[in-house]
């Protein structure tokens, strides 16, 4: 059975589209989380990624096919930046802009109104960096994160696994080799793609969730100005580790201390 790559693209975007309009509406406006906010940009770039493929074989190919290649690696490009928010780390801009750019080199320059993969090498080697980052972001994640994150992580890792499948075989067979065709096209990448988007759906809620659940403790447990934990936050936080044997097997020292002028000492030497 052979697969129409023009239709499983149209399939995929009408499944991006969809999947945006849900995260946006049921996940980031009701919760703002960071994470949640990435995959809707994500999902912009890929759905505009997949379109403008859809002109290869047309006198915009020459255009259509860089900006197409440039857009999914923003997209994944965009998956990573989300993952890194979980842990609330900023994006490296190296990665967020200088992988597509070199993305938008590469394949500006090898002839793309008449080749299809114009700057082949170099797109399957950033989808395949930017998504295994994405997955070692997830997997750094501490243990206690939501579940989801699990398969989440594992369904990154393996696409990261497939584009560099897609890569050795594209250095080895060129874009019409057999093996490449067979197993790694672009009508496969899609249909692979479209199975992640699943696993995205099934996550997104979960993991969205548990970061604004997060911040919001944060905001519940700490001051504003210091960082430090409140009053409430720190007796819970003793009372925890009081209760915990691999603590209280050790000894030590607990000192109080109430200092006259605090506040007067804090403010001319700093915050405590």
């Amino acid at each position: 059975m052979v697969l129409d790559t023009s239709t499983l693209r149209v399939a995929f975007g009408v499944m991006a589209f969809v999947l945006g309009l849900l995260f946006y509406f049921s996940a980031y406006r009701t919760t703002r989380s960071p994470y949640s906010g990435w995959w809707c940009v994500a999902l912009v770039f890929f759905l505009s990624g997949s379109a403008a493929f859809l002109l290869n074989g047309t006198a915009q190919q020459w255009w259509a096919n860089t900006l197409g290649n440039v857009l999914l690696v923003l997209g994944s490009a965009a998956v990573w930046a989300g993952a890194r928010s979980l842990r609330e780390v900023p994006p490296l801009r190296w990665v967020f802009a200088g992988v597509p750019l070199v993305t938008l080199v590469a394949s500006a320059v090898d002839n793309p109104g008449t080749n299809t993969w114009s700057g082949g090498a170099v797109l399957l080697a950033a989808m395949c960096l930017t998504v295994g980052l994405a997955s070692r972001e997830l997997w750094r994640l501490e243990p206690g994160y939501s579940r989801v994150r699990v398969p989440m992580a594992a369904a990154a890792a393996g696409l990261s696994a497939f584009y560099f499948g897609r890569l050795v075989y594209f250095l080895l067979e060129g874009p019409n080799g057999p093996t490449f065709v067979t197993y790694f096209g672009s009508a496969v990448t899609t249909l692979v793609t479209m199975v992640l988007l699943v696993v995205v759906s099934f996550s997104m809620a979960a993991l969205s969730t548990e970061q604004q659940t997060r911040a919001l403790r944060m905001v519940a447990t700490r001051d504003d100005l210091t960082g430090l934990l409140n009053r409430k936050a720190f007796l819970d936080l003793a009372a925890e580790l009081l209760n915990d044997r691999v603590v209280t097997q050790g000894t030590g020292a607990l000192i109080l201390a109430d200092l006259d002028h605090f506040k007067a000492v804090n403010d001319t030497h700093g915050h405590a």
